[in-house]
């Protein structure tokens, strides 16, 4: 059995305890739970991590999952008595909760891994691995936790232990390469039965395309239409789930559970759909860039969503794809992206409309939507929190356009005229951002994906595999 060891400062603390007759191990886990408290403040800037303590043994004594709570992901790091006797046990889980707190959008990514990799997803089993091999042996980060814990000590037996974590990097490559060859097989079968259907191909002969489908607000249509062309056999749980939320949305909107909010159109990336009608007014649609940027007709540009999720949705080790690495993507070059951008702010959609390029043309204008909040997503994968960006799949329907105005210059007197016509339109007054604005924003991203995580019955898996 392996001796306990415990750092030179609980020793020496323990060792003062003793000369007034207490009892040793108490007081230094008093010690301990000290440390990990300031530990956890120091982490714990937005509530990251928590710390719980459990009377069961775990497997390599210390684990961490990531779950949610009203203020985004937070991590747990739950320890066992052992590792609070020996607190070396605990470094590999807490280094790499250093690693991972960094900022909240890990935080959502591991989230949707651990939904997945519980409902099967090898691919997400594998990333997971990879990320705790990785994360857990980072030096710079273990150094904090070596510091946090007063471990100087035992540097020798921390780098064999890093050592033996380290060890297990050419298993979990195989895993990423069995889910990878998984992958391979599911997209050649969903290949081969749409050729054996289709299904495909009958859509795109017909003689109404997806634009003509919009523009007439043809609701059940689009929904039927996505439903073909989704890659339903190559998507992973949480991502299929969410998509099933989101055509359901389209086909029956709830539009008194909606959002108001604006858009900067950019004529250089958005194709605005025009439909005029016999009174002589005209219907509006919009499309997402992965829409407007290919070639074909706008049914067959549907194809694309099955490239476009894995170039935006792929992870860093390649072992999936991810709805969370896609809204990540989309804020960083939203040129391909499968969304469209909105926001609640004003001043913010003014940045975004496009620049005429002739003089007295106009280079875009300013669009305001109401759209079900059930296929509305913030963007919490953003670097650019300040934006309060508002993602929405695909498509904008004529009857959620509440008013598009277009310039070749859009100034804040514009913009105050056009936020007063929104106001008259539903009531509705579109706020300029402030430190409450951006506060409610991240409580409601923290909310709309929680919701999504709970479509289906629990979700939370330990990451624990390789810490030992």
């Amino acid at each position: 059995m392996r001796r306990l060891k415990t750092s030179r400062w609980i020793q020496q603390f323990a060792t003062t305890i003793l000369v007034v007759g207490m009892p040793l191990f108490s007081f230094a886990n008093e010690l301990v739970d000290y440390q990990l408290d300031a530990f956890a403040n120091k982490i714990n800037a937005s509530n990251r991590l928590r710390i719980e303590k459990v009377d069961v043994e775990l497997k390599n004594h210390a684990e961490v999952k990531a779950e949610m709570t009203e203020f985004g992901p937070q991590y747990v790091l739950r320890v066992d008595p052992k590792a609070l006797t020996s607190p070396e046990l605990m470094v590999p889980a807490m280094t790499y909760v250093v690693q991972m707190a960094k900022g909240p959008a890990l935080g959502y990514m591991l989230l949707e891994l651990q939904y997945n990799a519980e409902r099967g997803s090898k691919g997400a089993q594998a990333e997971i691995r990879m990320l705790e091999l990785m994360y857990s042996t980072n030096p710079t980060s273990r150094q904090i936790v070596v510091g946090a814990l007063g471990l100087y000590n035992l540097v020798p037996e921390l780098e064999a232990q890093e050592d033996k974590i380290r060890s297990q990097y050419q298993d979990v490559v195989t895993l990423i390469k069995e889910a990878q060859a998984e992958t391979k097989t599911r997209e050649r079968k969903m290949q081969k039965k749409r050729v054996a259907e289709g299904v495909l191909n009958s859509l795109e002969a017909q003689e109404q395309k997806l634009n003509d489908l919009i523009l007439r607000n043809d609701r059940k249509g689009v929904a039927r239409m996505l439903e073909a062309y989704m890659p339903w056999e190559m998507m992973e749980p949480f991502e299929k789930a969410t998509w099933k939320g989101w055509i359901e949305a389209i086909e029956f909107p709830d539009m008194k559970n909606s959002e108001v909010m604006v858009r900067g159109v950019d004529y250089s990336t958005d194709k605005v759909q025009r439909l005029r009608m016999a009174d002589g007014s005209e219907r509006l649609g919009f499309f997402s860039t992965v829409l407007t940027k290919n070639q074909g007709s706008y049914t067959r540009r549907l194809r694309s969503l099955s490239t476009n999720r894995v170039k935006n949705g792929e992870t860093s080790f390649h072992a999936t794809t991810l709805l969370t690495t896609q809204l990540s993507r989309h804020a960083g070059d939203p040129r391909a992206s499968s969304f469209v951008s909105f926001t609640s702010a004003p001043e913010v959609a003014i940045g975004f409309v496009g620049r005429a390029q002739e003089q007295g043309k106009s280079g875009g204008g300013i669009l305001a939507v109401r759209v079900d909040k059930r296929r509305m997503l913030p963007n919490m994968m953003s670097s650019y929190q300040q934006e309060i960006e508002r993602l929405v799949p695909l498509i904008i329907f004529p009857d959620e356009v509440i008013a598009y105005r277009e310039s070749a210059g859009i100034t804040k007197m514009v913009m105050d005229s056009f936020v007063e016509e929104v106001r008259l339109k539903t009531g509705v007054t579109l706020q300029s951002r402030n430190e409450d604005s951006e506060k409610m924003f991240k409580k409601e991203g923290a909310d709309s994906f929680k919701l999504l995580l709970e479509k289906n019955n629990g979700f939370g898996r330990s990451c624990s595999n390789v810490f030992m």
